[in-house]
């Protein structure tokens, strides 16, 4: 299954807000949230959002990246499709892939 497009143009609206913000706990906390509020409204299956110190390590915490990654499984039947996203010092960066 392909992302579509419009999901990704609405996740880059949403993370653009925090592109000049700070890695830290609350940021990523912040993040999670929105990304939440999202993605339970969407006619999905499931959905994974992970923005911590797991996927943000010192090293991107350095770089002034913010790094998440959503999972989404649109149906029961259907594969997760997986988002890696990165917030870094000049946009937001996304890619996807169904694993």
């Amino acid at each position: 299954m392909l992302v579509d497009s419009t999901l990704k143009d609405r996740l880059h609206d949403l993370l653009t807000p925090f592109l000049f913000d700070i890695n830290d706990k609350l940021t990523r906390k912040k993040i999670t949230i929105k990304l939440d509020k999202f993605l339970k409204d969407l006619a999905i299956f499931d959905y994974k959002v992970i923005c911590d110190e797991t996927n943000n390590t010192l090293n991107r915490i350095v770089k002034n990246e913010v790094w998440i990654d959503v999972a989404i499984q649109p149906t029961e039947l259907e594969e997760f499709v997986f988002i890696p996203i990165k917030i870094g010092e000049k946009d937001v960066i996304k890619s996807s892939r169904s694993i």
